[in-house]
């Protein structure tokens, strides 16, 4: 019951088994392992803070287990504790301030088939140059933090065919100044936050073969503040925000992967202050505004063979302002209640090739161009109440493109306001 012992304590030790034991330490660690190798723990109950630590010990097995902590971490690997396994096991804490699974300098730990809980605290945080840990075919759930927090230059972890579910205001996944991450064939989501967010220097990140779910008021599927990282064959949704918002982010790569939004106040793609992403082979949709969303700077990026499509009156499947010099090929862009893509104030030197506009509109252009200048059209079908409307636009170049207008009272091509084609 002392904070300077523990119920069991093997320092220095190797191939020990300890089956089917109550570890109890309200007060301190209830089992600590210290410089000790191949060491077992199983079919076990430990409480304590933490309940279960391996400090600078190696290849140790806790399997069938439950690891409790009411104010401290269930699970801590720290201190070069490398390759050690938790399986089958439950981890649990009610700590606001420490994670039920806590990996710090420590590399390839293995966590699988593991349920992971904390009431106040995050779920897991792997810190401090943690690498090539793995989380696979487990659930972590923190319904009042991060599910799970990778930062501090911890990297080449990886978290697959497992869930991870974050609380209020709290994304689901938090990578910040780390690289070389993984989470494949998972999902995240939670109870009101961003799915996963990628922060301040998180690069090289992949997110692969996974659902990303947000359902509270602006929470975000993805939220990405860095740059290089990857998103390939996945699904995510936002029912009350955008599915993906790019911010001040460069040289991201989403493909093969939908993105849904369903509120007139988001977007399925945003970008702001983001230059040189790419979107590839990849589907994007809001029912109720903006399909994809450049903004604010947002320079150089790519949108490929992909659809883009908008339901809502008045609203563009891809609409830009004051973003120049992307590009847009093989793609369909429409909106039957609205514009199909809509090149606004600032949008400069943007190109759109191969590609297919449409809109069913009476009121709306599938191609509206406005207020800016040498934006091209090549290669391209248009077809609208109105098919291309250019207004107060310099240096616009449409060429080998069809134009179709669907009402009687519109135009394949209509112009105004000292326009220079």
């Amino acid at each position: 019951t002392n904070s300077g012992y523990r119920a069991v304590y093997s320092y220095n030790s190797s191939s020990n088994t300890y089956d089917v034991i109550l570890a109890s330490n309200p007060s301190g660690a209830a089992v600590l392992f210290y410089a000790g190798r191949n060491n077992t723990v199983s079919l076990s109950t430990m409480a304590g803070s933490p309940a279960f630590n391996a400090s600078d010990s190696d290849s140790n097995t806790v399997t069938g287990s439950y690891l409790w902590s009411a104010a401290f971490f269930a699970a801590q690997f720290d201190t070069t504790a490398d390759n050690n396994a938790i399986r089958l096991s439950t981890m649990a804490s009610g700590a606001g301030g420490y994670a039920a699974l806590y990996i710090t300098n420590s590399s390839s730990n293995a966590v699988s088939g593991s349920y992971v809980f904390n009431s106040a605290g995050p779920g897991a945080h792997l810190t401090n140059g943690a690498s090539s840990n793995t989380i696979a075919s487990s659930y972590i759930s923190a319904p009042a933090n991060y599910g799970v927090v990778i930062n501090v230059n911890a990297g080449g972890n990886a978290i697959s065919l497992s869930t991870v579910s974050g609380g209020t205001g709290s994304p689901a996944l938090q990578m910040s100044d780390v690289a070389s991450n993984t989470v494949t064939s998972s999902y995240l989501g939670g109870a009101g936050g961003n799915a996963a967010s990628l922060d301040t220097n998180a690069r090289g990140n992949v997110i692969s073969q996974s659902t990303l779910t947000a359902t509270g008021a602006g929470s975000i599927a993805l939220y990405v503040n860095a740059s290089s990282n990857t998103v390939t064959g996945s699904w995510l949704l936002s029912l009350a925000g955008h599915a993906v918002a790019v911010q001040s982010g460069n040289y991201n790569v989403i493909s093969l992967s939908t993105m849904i939004a369903g509120s007139t106040g988001y977007r399925a793609l945003q970008m702001d202050d983001s230059d040189r992403n790419m979107v590839t082979s990849s589907y994007l949709q809001n029912a109720g505004g903006h399909g994809v969303f450049l903004q604010t700077g947002s320079d150089d990026n790519t949108i490929s063979f992909s659809t883009m499509v908008s339901g809502g009156a008045g609203y563009a499947a891809l609409y830009a302002n004051s973003s120049d010099s992307n590009t847009v090929t093989g793609s369909l862009i429409t909106n039957p209640a609205g514009y199909g893509a809509y090149l606004d104030a600032g949008a400069d030197r943007n190109t759109i090739t191969l590609s297919t506009m449409s809109s069913d509109s009476a009121g709306n252009a599938a191609l509206y161009i406005t207020a800016n200048s040498s934006n091209a059209i090549w290669s391209s079908y248009v077809q609208g109440s109105t098919a291309a409307y250019v207004v107060g636009s310099t240096g616009t170049v449409i060429g080998g493109s069809v134009l179709v207008a669907t009402n009687t009272a519109g135009a394949a091509l209509a112009w105004e306001s000292g326009v220079n084609l």
